[in-house]
C-alpha cells in the first residue's frame, strides 16, 4: 500500500477534481480515447455516463486506499461494472498517462512532482489488479 503522506496528497486531490465532475472526466476520456486508436476502437457506447463517473470512481478508490478488503471490493464492483473483464496493459497505460495528464492540467501548480510519484505508484498498485493476467508482461 501508499504511505501515509502519499494516500493523505491523493485524497487531497481527488477531493479538488471530484468538484470538477463531469468536466474532468470528459477531459480525461478526450485524451484517452480520442488520442489512442486502440482505444478509440473500443470507445464505450455510454460516454456521458462514463464523463460523469470517472470522479466518483476515483473517489470511491481512493476512499478505500487504507483498507485493503473495501478496496478489493470496490476494484471488483468498477469490474462488474465495466461488464467484468480486466483490461489490457497497453489500454491501463494509456488510462493512466491521460489521467495523470489531466491531473496535471487541472491541478497546475498542486500537480508537484510529488504528486505525481504518488499517482503513479497509485496506478502501479492498481495495475496488478485490474489487468488481465493472461495479457500481463512477463517479468525478465
Amino acid at each position: 500500500m501508499l504511505n501515509a503522506a502519499d494516500t493523505a496528497l491523493i485524497r487531497r486531490q481527488t477531493a479538488a477534481i471530484t468538484q470538477l465532475g463531469y468536466a474532468f472526466g470528459a477531459e480525461c476520456l478526450a485524451r484517452a480515447f480520442w488520442a489512442n486508436p486502440w482505444l478509440r476502437a473500443h470507445l464505450p457506447r455510454d460516454v456521458h455516463c462514463l464523463r460523469h463517473e470517472i470522479t466518483l470512481a476515483m473517489d470511491a478508490v481512493v476512499g478505500a486506499l487504507d483498507q485493503p478488503e473495501r478496496l478489493e471490493a470496490t476494484l471488483a464492483a468498477l469490474l462488474a461494472q465495466a461488464g467484468g473483464e480486466r483490461l489490457p496493459p497497453r489500454a491501463l497505460l494509456v488510462l493512466a498517462e491521460a489521467l495523470i495528464a489531466t491531473l496535471r492540467s487541472r491541478l497546475e501548480a498542486e500537480f508537484t512532482a510529488e504528486a505525481e510519484t504518488a499517482w503513479r505508484a497509485l496506478l502501479t498498485l492498481l495495475f496488478a489488479r485490474l489487468a488481465a493476467p493472461e495479457t500481463m508482461p512477463h517479468a525478465a
